[in-house]
């Protein structure tokens, strides 16, 4: 490690970190202008192998920085420095392609580094690189292994099951321990019409009362859309959602999650998988209330 570079616990917490890449490459890119003592720096991402063709920016100290990589002319020559090697550009720009594993090209541009060691300081933001994209694809490993144990444990389960409403039965428990949600519910469709069939809570599905028809209605809202619905909504997601949020706010404000379950060759839904989160106990609101106290509220 370079004496001149970020202290010792910046480059310790970079080499052991496990967090989400849109963490990890600001970071990188910040101690590697340190350890280059740079002027500037920025991370550049590949959208499109072979091209520089939507070539964007991941990481920036500031958007001058970028501004005067993009005026050097270098951009367009980015798919062919590929090497590893430290490439000099113009005056005071230097370009080091980074390992990203199997995904897109990372090439980080430096503005006026010190030439002093510079060969040292790519050597190491090179192995913290290679080290998390080491620990990318043992987290994923492991997280997939995980899960197939998961589906097979649920599929042994399900096969031990001599009705339909024992296995929906089955399954309803079953994902409920596995997420640790309040209740999950299964909806199956007879005809056009879908109808409850099992719920976590167990025993035996009155489809007359209020509290089945507000499931289903819930349940379908997922099914005519085949699409997931969720309250609170999903990123990304354009579905409707107005029963998810009329059932989560007559239920104390929980997160409601409906899920199709697709025929595997024409993907249309052959019934809806509901689940349910108390308000309180899910990811999202714990991000609320530590970004409250950030905030200082």
């Amino acid at each position: 490690m370079l004496s001149h570079a970020t202290p010792p616990s910046d480059f310790d917490d970079l080499a052991a970190f496990a967090g989400e890449p849109a963490q990890f490459w600001p970071r990188l890119c910040a101690h590697a202008q340190s350890a280059f003592q740079a002027q500037g720096a920025c991370l550049l991402l590949q959208a499109h192998a072979g091209s520089a063709d939507g070539v964007r920016v991941l990481s920036q100290d500031s958007a001058q920085t970028t501004q005067r990589v993009v005026q050097s002319g270098v951009v367009p020559e980015l798919p062919t420095m590929t090497d590893g090697s430290l490439h000099a550009w113009a005056t005071g720009l230097q370009v080091l392609c980074l390992p990203a594993g199997a995904g897109p090209l990372l090439w980080l541009v430096l503005l006026d580094a010190a030439t002093r060691q510079a060969e040292a300081a790519a050597r190491e933001v090179r192995m913290l690189a290679e080290s998390y994209q080491a620990r990318r694809r043992e987290q994923r490993t492991s997280e997939q292994v995980l899960g197939l144990s998961e589906v097979l444990d649920l599929g042994v389960a399900l096969g031990e099951s001599t009705t339909f409403a024992e296995a929906g039965l089955r399954l309803c428990h079953r994902v409920a321990a596995l997420l640790g949600v309040a209740r999950v519910s299964l909806g199956w469709l007879e005809g056009d019409t879908l109808k409850l069939k099992a719920t976590s809570h167990g025993g035996r599905v009155n489809d007359a009362t209020q509290e089945a028809e507000a499931l289903v209605r819930v349940m379908e809202e997922a099914a005519d859309q085949n699409n997931e619905a969720a309250h609170p909504g999903i990123s990304g997601s354009h579905a409707i959602t107005r029963e998810h949020k009329a059932f989560s706010q007559a239920h104390g404000g929980g997160a409601v999650l409906s899920v199709p379950l697709r025929d595997a060759v024409k993907h249309a839904p052959l019934g809806v998988l509901l689940l349910e989160r108390e308000a309180g106990s899910g990811v999202g609101e714990r991000n609320k209330e530590e970004g409250t106290r950030n905030k200082g509220g």
